[in-house]
């Protein structure tokens, strides 16, 4: 790998990053209104951001894999936008720890219904961006 494309893969990872941590910070401040106006009774799960993340990050790649393999983009756009852009905007490892937390709290229909979701939702994302593209 060249340093100019190791850099490009670096920076699409940090606009990636930066992206997921709006998606977050979005998420916190509408929680916060709907819980100011609505109190505690209104509650959707801090971790739906990273589900959304999660979701866009396996469509992107789906599109970006598509366009490689089925249009003959050249393989640098899988890097950059694949394990750069899309790496950068996707977690596993939050998906862990919120199911390490899920599995401590002992909320065993969350984590499985979490975990379905990652999984199921993911994997339907990549496929329709392939299917998209390709």
């Amino acid at each position: 790998m060249s340093a100019g494309l190791a850099c490009a893969v670096a920076l699409a990872a940090g606009v990636g990053a930066v992206l997921r941590a709006l998606v977050e910070l979005a998420q916190n401040r509408a929680l916060a209104r709907l819980h100011a106006r609505y109190g505690a009774r209104w509650f959707v799960h801090p971790g739906a951001a990273t589900l959304v993340v999660n979701v866009a990050g396996s469509a992107l790649l789906g599109v970006l894999a598509a366009l490689v393999a089925v249009h003959g983009w050249d393989q640098t756009w899988l890097l950059v936008g694949g394990a750069g852009l899309a790496g950068g905007l996707t977690t596993f490892s939050t998906v862990a720890v919120e199911l390490a937390d899920d599995a401590r709290a002992g909320a065993r229909g969350r984590l499985l219904a979490r975990l379905a979701a990652h999984l199921v939702l993911g994997l339907a994302a990549a496929a329709a961006g392939y299917a998209l593209a390709g």
